[in-house]
């Protein structure tokens, strides 16, 4: 009997999903379409498009009739000096595409000159694209899959078989499955949701002075502590010409020992801290040291969090961001590059979390790595720093029925069981001619949306006869509250999500089946001109507004 070699297997446990919200859809061309050479440059650096995070390289070899290796040199968006390792290139394959592909597992922020090196895959043309480093490790599951659709002409050639030209027409990919418990840092939701502008203010809404302006010294002191249980820092930085940096050493909110350098560029600015502390602690209590910035003043204040508000009216900020991500599945990863997001769901049950279902598209299915690579089971993407925030839970939030006339968050109802929000954003991809074998772009094939399926208990028939025959105007809010931030005199202060939908009760179904009697509702959007909006989230989380830069 034959001899059957072993056969490894991965687990899918150590699943990975990380994003990055594209500044500018889709993946970037970085060099045009050029005659290949044993050296090549970059017309368009990485770091000019996407300063924080850098880019993989994203190679298209057109027309090469032997197989060779590519190698890239250049630097990491910290800084260093990073040469790639050896990419080996097939022969073009002898159909309508013509071309092989690879993308970088390495990330550049810039690319020498000169530091594209090939080897043997002469005469060909190479096209080079960047394709966005992931910012933040989301705690999500993804299900996606690479379409590639293909053609067989109806031929008739005397012979009884069905398919004897199969040929590749466009690509693309679907996210079928992107769902999580919601975390109250989930800001990519509203992003890819909603829009890409939403109003930001400080929680509470004016910061806690820690140090009028003053000159800056190699090491400075707060004349007063941040309020428990930690804040974070906002430096304001004066009549500065000189990079510097400000190091900071404390406690955090937990207590934990944190640590985090902030880069000041030469120029005035608002720059921030990524964490929350409870005290600084070296060199001494409440001292932080500086680097550079002769000169300057620095005024620093403390804030528990912030609020983002998206007010979608329809008009304004109706242009929701696109996502780059990366995925490990267990076994290989891959980027998706121009995500879209066509649907969003939140769903409440007060005895449980409350979950997000997600799905969409994306533009391409990148597999990252030498293509010629038989390794497999290891993440070949660099660490991100693991998500600390806790999960929503169902139990606090609060829900409000109010006239569209009055004003939202009025009339608090407890009778609501259950309550689920579907968002739509009408987003969808369109092909155009620019010689790419993906979709090009993306576009809106209906208007974004909400509805709302709810059940309630059914105390009275008031609500019937007063909301539902009548097709009155109502405000609906739902308040799904997170974590504790803290307390300044009387006030305290929460991590929350907060939705205003205007809308009419489509149907109300007495369910005798249940017990206690309940109303099963579902809900149909109507704008508000009185308020402005088709609908309204705001939410208070403890991310500085540098989430998308």
């Amino acid at each position: 009997m034959p001899v059957i070699t072993g056969v490894k297997g991965y687990t899918s446990l150590t699943q990975q999903v990380r994003l990055v919200l594209e500044p500018t859809p889709g993946e970037q061309p970085l060099m045009p379409q050029t005659v290949g050479a044993s050296t090549m440059s970059l017309i368009t650096q990485p770091n000019t498009l996407s300063p924080t995070t850098g880019m993989a390289l994203h190679f298209y070899i057109i027309g090469n009739t032997s197989s060779g290796t590519i190698t890239i040199a250049g630097t990491s968006p910290s800084g260093s000096n990073i040469t790639s390792q050896t990419y080996h290139v097939s022969v073009a394959p002898e159909n309508n595409q013509g071309y092989t592909e690879f993308t970088t597992t390495e990330v550049f922020a810039t690319v020498s000159s000169s530091g594209i090196t090939t080897t043997g895959i002469t005469p060909c043309q190479v096209l080079v694209f960047g394709s966005y480093a992931a910012k933040y490790l989301v705690p999500i599951t993804a299900d996606s899959e690479e379409h590639i659709t293909h053609f067989s002409p109806t031929d008739r050639r005397g012979i009884l078989a069905k398919n004897f030209r199969v040929t590749s027409l466009t690509k693309g990919a679907s996210l079928d499955k992107f769902d999580c418990a919601l975390y109250p840092d989930s800001l990519w939701m509203p992003y890819m949701l909603i829009g890409n502008t939403p109003s930001v203010t400080t929680v509470p809404a004016t910061p806690t002075s820690l140090l009028a302006s003053t000159t800056v010294a190699a090491t400075m002191t707060l004349t007063s502590a941040p309020s428990a249980p930690g804040m974070f820092f906002i430096f304001t930085i004066t009549g500065n010409t000189a990079v510097g940096t400000i190091v900071l050493n404390g406690k955090d909110q937990y207590g934990a020992t944190t640590t985090e350098t902030i880069n000041i560029p030469a120029t005035n600015g608002t720059f921030y801290s990524t964490k929350r502390y409870s005290a600084l602690t070296t060199p001494g209590s409440n001292e932080f040291t500086t680097t550079g910035m002769s000169g300057a003043s620095v005024a620093v204040t403390g804030v528990f969090a912030w609020q983002y508000s998206w007010t979608y009216d329809g008009v304004n900020n109706y242009q929701p961001y696109s996502a780059c991500l990366e995925i490990f599945n267990g076994v290989f990863g891959y980027k998706l590059p121009y995500t879209i997001l066509s649907d969003g769901s939140f769903d409440w049950q007060k005895e449980k979390e409350i979950a997000f279902t997600g799905k969409g598209e994306a533009q391409d299915y990148l597999v990252i790595g030498d293509p010629a690579s038989t390794s497999a089971g290891s993440n070949p993407f660099s660490t991100l720093a693991q998500p600390t925030s806790m999960p929503m839970t169902s139990w606090p939030a609060s829900f409000y029925i109010d006239l569209g006339s009055s004003v939202p968050f009025t009339t608090q109802d407890g009778s609501l069981e259950t309550f689920k929000v579907d968002l739509t954003t009408g987003r969808k991809s369109f092909y155009s001619g620019d010689g790419q074998q993906r979709w090009s772009n993306a576009t809106w094939d209906s208007e974004p949306d909400f509805a709302i399926t709810a059940t309630m208990v059914m105390q009275n028939y008031q609500q019937y006869l007063t909301y539902f025959k009548p097709n009155t105007a109502l405000l609906f809010g739902a308040t799904f509250q997170g974590g504790f931030l803290g307390s300044i005199g009387s006030n305290t202060y929460f991590e929350s999500w907060s939705w205003t939908f205007p809308g009419k009760i489509d149907t109300y179904k007495p369910d005798m089946s249940k017990s206690p009697v309940e109303g099963s509702l579902k809900i149909m959007s109507e704008y508000s001109f009185a308020q402005g909006f088709a609908f309204r989230l705001s939410i208070t989380a403890q991310v500085p507004p540098t989430y998308v830069s």
